[in-house]
């Protein structure tokens, strides 16, 4: 019985664990990214029609789920750029963000050729980011040699400097490494008829 109980457990955790999440496939190498639930995604469409040159969807909103060859988004907005044959071009704007009660909206995954993912937060760390990188490097170049001179003798403290200056490029360090880890991913999709490539990637349905 506590087998039967312990085994029941474990499909319940891997069945939660899986659920609200969207795995990515290299085409190429099989290497998987995992992207949660609630993160920023972007989808982009490319869009044919007559009398349509080109045509592409680009579409923004926090990411769900896949189902059955789709994949779940709520959306926030949206861009349709078109061109027509008779050289007439047209850019369409929508924003979701006021509607009520608005529900995920599914997207055919052949459609897609474009997914750009940035984890849920991720816009606030990359502020913080930026911030440290912009203050560490002025503290390096600015703060730092100021502080070092003795104004009274005249005198440069070069062993203050490169301990000050050791403090602020430690702050850009943080800086950076938040920029890295928060910034915008994108990832070429593998549409039908497509031969396989470092990089390309496959939606998993």
């Amino acid at each position: 019985m506590k087998a039967i109980l312990l085994t029941t457990l474990a499909l319940l955790l891997g069945i939660s664990t899986l659920s609200g999440q969207v795995v990515l496939r290299n085409s190429l190498t099989n290497k998987t990214r995992t992207l949660k639930a609630e993160g920023q995604i972007g989808l982009g469409i490319p869009i044919e029609g007559p009398e349509l040159n080109c045509g592409y969807r680009m579409l923004k909103g926090k990411l769900q789920d896949t189902q059955k060859g789709v994949i779940r988004v709520l959306p926030e907005g949206e861009v349709k750029t078109m061109t027509f044959n008779n050289g007439l071009a047209k850019k369409e704007e929508v924003s979701y963000q006021n509607i009520k009660a608005l529900r995920p909206i599914s997207y055919a995954i052949p459609d897609i050729d474009r997914l750009t993912y940035r984890n849920k937060g991720a816009e606030g760390w990359t502020n913080i980011g930026g911030i440290l990188t912009t203050l560490g490097a002025l503290s390096t170049l600015v703060v730092a040699p100021l502080l070092s001179i003795d104004y009274s003798k005249g005198t440069f403290n070069s062993s203050q400097y490169f301990r000050l200056a050791g403090y602020s490029l430690g702050v850009t360090g943080v800086g950076a490494a938040l920029l890295i880890g928060s910034k915008k991913r994108r990832f070429d999709i593998q549409r039908p008829g497509q031969a396989a490539s470092k990089k390309l990637w496959v939606i998993e349905k």
